[in-house]
């Protein structure tokens, strides 16, 4: 029991990091642990925000995947 709560209780999380230093992706992947590096969200999360508000108000179309991949954008960076 606790031993599987430890295990899966830092699978995914925000790198602090303030700039970008290197010129490469943010999203970070080590042993199955997700990490986004925290100087992108203020880019992010006005993006895939304005583009579900233009989903849903029927402004832009977007295709499942493209729907997926939002979604799990923001559920990803609140």
């Amino acid at each position: 029991g606790d031993q599987l709560v430890s295990l899966c209780q830092d699978e995914i999380g925000l790198i602090p990091c303030p700039e970008a230093r290197y010129n490469r992706s943010p999203i970070v992947l080590v042993e199955n642990k997700l990490g986004v590096e925290s100087w992108c969200v203020k880019f992010l999360l006005p993006y895939v925000h304005n583009k579900l508000l233009h989903y849903r108000q029927r402004k832009q179309w977007l295709n499942k995947d493209e729907l997926i991949d939002i979604t799990c954008t923001l559920l990803l960076l609140n």
